[in-house]
């Protein structure tokens, strides 16, 4: 996680296992969003068991947050 704030010009690693979990759980929340609507990739990532899986890596970021920080 150092090596990712710096690359990205951020002061340090605070805070960011929480942000990367929040970020993912968005982007499931856009998926299932944009899926009910019909847009594709998400229907077909949906109908698939993408969602469940893009779910799982925020559960696994918040369950492993130890690793990152």
């Amino acid at each position: 996680m150092r090596i990712f704030a710096a690359a990205y010009g951020l002061p340090g690693t605070n805070g960011l296992v929480d942000r990367v979990a929040r970020r993912q759980r968005l982007d499931a929340a856009r998926v299932k969003l944009l899926a009910g609507k019909g847009v594709e990739p998400q229907r077909t990532w949906v109908a698939e068991g993408m969602l469940a899986q893009v779910e799982a890596r925020a559960v696994w970021t918040e369950r492993n947050r130890s690793l990152l920080e």
